[in-house]
């Protein structure tokens, strides 16, 4: 498994792990964007587990801070998600899933914190299968505004649903900035690469963003009421949850 960084020096770390839990989808992944109120801790282990906290990406025991930009920022991230992934079948929460399997972007937290170089802004596993049930992390204390964290943590879960790096500028999966403009998962055949484009991870010479997650995650399917449709919702996905 290789573990896929983000921001400033983008390193591209390889994990001596195998995790055992990588798998087909299911339909509606629950992909929980984790601001760890009152901070939150994960320990190392060679299997990824968002339900136990278990990270193969972290060098050892961990703990994070909590996201630390007030709740009006977080409320513009989380929207902010919802709109990058509701061409697809998933669930965007900030609410723990609990026992339920879920993917999980921890959006809080500062690299150090992790075991990381100051440097890196996100981590993720990537071994291009869709790994389910894994932790990912966004360094969020470490950014100063919604967009940028929203994007990182969009694509630190679409890494671990398969996606390499592109080099395409308005692509979600991609390390360039400048002049990009609002990312989103491109419709399009792009490169694969950090700075410079290369051969992509997973065979071939470009990919996808947008159609691979529509073939792993599915396309975002409509709620039909009598006098209406709805899409997928949180409140939709917790009325399913048993509570404890």
């Amino acid at each position: 498994m290789k573990c896929l960084s983000y921001k400033v020096l983008l390193l591209i770390l390889v994990c001596p792990c195998v995790s055992s839990l990588a798998q087909a989808p299911h339909a509606g992944t629950i992909i929980y964007f984790n601001p760890c109120s009152g901070g939150c801790s994960f320990n190392q282990g060679l299997e990824d587990n968002s339900i136990t906290n278990i990270s193969s990406i972290i060098g050892s025991s961990a703990t994070f801070t909590e996201f630390q930009h007030g709740s009006e920022l977080w409320a513009e991230v989380l929207q902010c998600l919802s709109q990058k992934f509701s061409p697809f079948d998933v669930v965007v929460t900030d609410k723990d899933p609990g026992s339920v399997a879920h993917s999980e972007v921890v959006v809080a937290g500062s690299p150090d914190e992790g075991g990381f170089p100051n440097s890196i802004g996100a981590v993720a596993p990537f071994d291009c299968s869709f790994i389910e049930n894994a932790p990912a992390f966004t360094f969020a204390n470490t950014y100063g505004s919604s967009e940028p964290i929203c994007e990182a943590a969009a694509a630190m879960a679409a890494h671990m649903f398969s996606l390499d790096t592109h080099y395409h500028c308005e692509d979600l999966m991609t390390y360039l900035t400048e002049d990009c403009g609002p990312k989103r998962f491109v419709d399009q055949e792009m490169q694969c690469g950090e700075h410079e484009p290369r051969a992509c991870q997973c065979g071939g010479s470009t990919e996808n963003s947008f159609a691979v997650l529509l073939e792993k995650l599915g396309p975002a399917l409509p709620l039909i009421f009598a006098d209406r449709f709805e899409t997928r919702s949180e409140e939709t996905w917790r009325q399913a949850v048993p509570k404890n």
